[in-house]
């Protein structure tokens, strides 16, 4: 998805409730934007399940970086 820095707290608070869908309808404006979320669920070794928002961007010298990772559990 696009990254809109004024919408980061409330797919925060989205991710953390796990209303996917809200998160996917979202209406973020790509006008301009060159830089994007990423939204990963993963567990990890004892089974506890996280999600990571990750930012990337057009810039090809920038690596994607992580911005957050949350627990689920």
């Amino acid at each position: 998805m696009i990254f809109d820095k004024k919408q980061y707290a409330e797919i925060c608070s989205l991710v953390k409730e796990r209303k996917w869908n809200a998160v996917k309808s979202l209406n973020i404006s790509a006008d301009g934007l060159r830089e994007y979320l990423s939204i990963h669920t993963f567990l990890d070794q004892k089974q506890k399940q996280y999600v990571a928002t990750v930012y990337d961007s057009d810039e090809l010298y920038q690596n994607p970086q992580i911005i957050d990772i949350f627990s689920l559990d």
